[in-house]
């Protein structure tokens, strides 16, 4: 604290420092449940990004061997989701947008109850915009997707029966938004 009373007030880092510094308004356990949630829902996004580019990367030869492995039980699972593929797509991108969905919408109530930024609300918008899109694209689409094409048959393994799950779930809009596109 000694080291920002001794920064130039002129000094552009400064400036911003002591608004974000201004705005803060402390963490509550309110606080601490959004976060929490929110990190689970990213790895729900992530998951279901990493899982798109792992099954859709899979060869035919992956398929079969998935398909008939003694170490794996959900051979007719699979054969399901991947037998319909623009319905599988439809399902894991409508969950995937809800999840981010979500994610948005909890970060905006966090951000308000953590900042102030009332007198500065293009600070806040630019704030939870930046904030968002950084943890969005990074941990839940970036970091999985890379990490899903090298290792695409073990995801498509852990994921067969949690993703048949939702691809029931969701059926009925899966069905209409695979529908409405072909």
């Amino acid at each position: 604290i000694t080291k920002l009373k001794k920064l130039d007030p002129s000094h552009p880092q400064a400036n911003l420092l002591f608004v974000l510094l201004d705005v803060f308004k402390g963490i509550s356990v309110n606080t601490l449940v959004f976060l929490i949630v929110i990190f689970v829902l990213l790895i729900f996004s992530a998951l279901f990004s990493g899982s798109e580019t792992a099954f859709f990367s899979l060869n035919n030869i992956q398929l079969e061997k998935l398909r008939y492995s003694s170490n794996f039980r959900y051979g007719n699972l699979l054969n399901n989701m991947m037998a319909v593929p623009a319905k599988f797509i439809a399902t894991l991108l409508i969950a995937n947008s809800m999840v981010n969905i979500a994610i948005v919408i909890l970060t905006t109530m966090m951000t308000e109850e953590v900042f102030d930024f009332s007198n500065t609300p293009l600070l806040g918008l630019l704030f939870e915009i930046f904030i968002v899109t950084f943890l969005i694209v990074l941990f839940a689409e970036v970091i999985p997707k890379v990490y899903a094409t090298k290792n695409n048959e073990v995801i498509a393994m852990y994921m067969t029966l949690p993703l048949y799950i939702v691809v029931k779930i969701l059926s009925p809009l899966s069905w209409l938004l695979a529908s409405s596109t072909s």
